[in-house]
């Protein structure tokens, strides 16, 4: 009788295929500290923004550069892509915003009116208006296709690092150098809810995709997870040892990450209220951004790299 051993074999092939191990990437993207990164709706594309005066988009698919944007001439301190992948806008430190063409890179029209460098920016999700901080203590509304000013508010004393929009459109949140994190109406500008707790400046901003948490963080390196209905802190994570400015929630909102100068990335589980996975790459960052498809966790590194993460080695996808 002949022996079989095709069922070894398949074992042998499933074996090997469950020991995949999972690819990390770090991108050679600028010549000075990268200050942003984000995806494209459709994860197929990574934009990065730097203190080179440069944005620059990669193809997720293998790494690869294929755009570079140059206008700022100054630091480029967030890009960002419209919802529907078209256009990417850009915010600098030149006081002014860029709108581009995210296939040609051509320029398509620039946004004054800020009077001091414009920290970050951030779309509605209707992808027809964005929002814009500055350290001119304001914040911006504006029209995507016509550049208008919709809305220009003070929103502080002091100068605003960032800026975030709730899912649904009806919450603008603004941090910055007064410890404060001030909840806004975007419609109408009025002062919704202020949360306190922070000691020093804040870096950080960003709602969970299913609207539950907010989570902020700066220079006092805690993480706060604050609950959008009661305004409550559900978290106080102090497991980081050094200034932080990068947050992202995964997309199902199951995980938040948080990074800064002490060189790791910390991946937190919000039903346990405990750590998930730490990454060490050694490097200080600025932002973080999971893929919409839950493949990748990126960071924008103060060595000038772009650093890709397999979400698969965080034990979340």
């Amino acid at each position: 009788m002949k022996k079989r051993f095709t069922p070894l074999i398949l074992i042998s092939v499933l074996i090997m295929h469950s020991c995949e191990k999972p690819k990390n990437h770090t991108l050679e993207a600028h010549s000075d500290e990268v200050m942003s990164v984000g995806f494209s709706s459709d994860s197929r594309y990574l934009v990065s923004g730097s203190k080179d005066g440069l944005a620059k988009v990669f193809r997720v698919s293998d790494m690869e550069q294929v755009l570079e944007l140059e206008g700022h001439h100054d630091w480029v301190y967030q890009a960002v892509y419209t919802p529907d992948g078209k256009e990417i806008i850009t915010a600098g430190k030149n006081n002014v915003l860029k709108r581009w063409n995210a296939e040609t890179g051509e320029e398509l029209m620039t946004y004054s009116g800020h009077e001091n460098r414009v920290r970050a920016v951030v779309m509605f999700p209707d992808g027809e208006r964005f929002a814009s901080c500055s350290w001119d203590l304001s914040y911006i509304t504006w029209d995507r296709e016509s550049g208008d000013i919709l809305l220009s508010m003070q929103a502080s004393e002091q100068e605003i690092c960032d800026l975030t929009l709730s899912p649904d459109g009806k919450m603008l949140v603004t941090a910055g150098r007064d410890d404060v994190v001030r909840i806004y109406d975007p419609e109408t500008g009025k002062n919704l809810r202020n949360l306190n707790g922070h000691t020093d400046d804040l870096k950080a901003v960003r709602f969970s995709p299913d609207q539950k948490y907010l989570a902020s963080t700066g220079f006092d390196g805690v993480v706060f997870v604050w609950n959008t209905k009661t305004g409550d802190s559900t978290f106080v994570f102090r497991e980081h040892e050094d200034q932080l400015f990068g947050l992202a929630f995964s997309p199902d909102s199951k995980f938040l990450a948080s990074a800064g100068n002490d060189g790791k990335i910390i991946i937190w589980n919000l039903k346990r209220g405990n750590i998930q996975h730490i990454l060490f790459p050694g490097v200080p960052f600025r932002k973080l951004a999971f893929s919409p498809d839950r493949k990748y966790l990126a960071g924008a590194a103060g060595d000038g790299t772009v650093r890709v993460f397999e979400t698969r080695i965080m034990r979340i996808n």
